[in-house]
């Protein structure tokens, strides 16, 4: 009898080792699952990241924004009338780019 409760207790902790293993083993999977997404998030995220810089150094290049101010920055002698008269200035002001500043 003492055989038979010491074989069982024997049986019921390499089960119950046996399960925590299994348990321990599926999680590790999920976690290496959740890890690899998220380094494919990662990477996706880096090369976005990567062509905004890439998009503002164009957009902030000193060719483009020559060509900006010599279309929008005409660099004329303001009249005296201009300088006295708010008004007068406000309408050598190219609308274009006030209008841009307000939505």
């Amino acid at each position: 009898m003492i055989r038979f409760a010491t074989f069982t207790i024997l049986i019921a902790a390499v089960a119950g080792a046996a399960i925590f293993r299994l348990t321990a083993e599926h999680e590790v999977r999920a976690e290496r699952r959740a890890i690899a997404k998220l380094e494919r998030q990662q990477a996706k995220l880096q090369a976005e990241v990567d062509r905004l810089r890439f998009e503002v150094e164009v957009l902030e290049s000193a060719p483009r924004l020559n060509e900006l101010s010599a279309d929008r920055l005409p660099l004329t002698p303001g009249s005296g009338r201009q300088m006295a008269d708010g008004d007068v200035l406000l309408e050598a002001i190219d609308p274009a780019a006030r209008l841009e500043d307000y939505p």
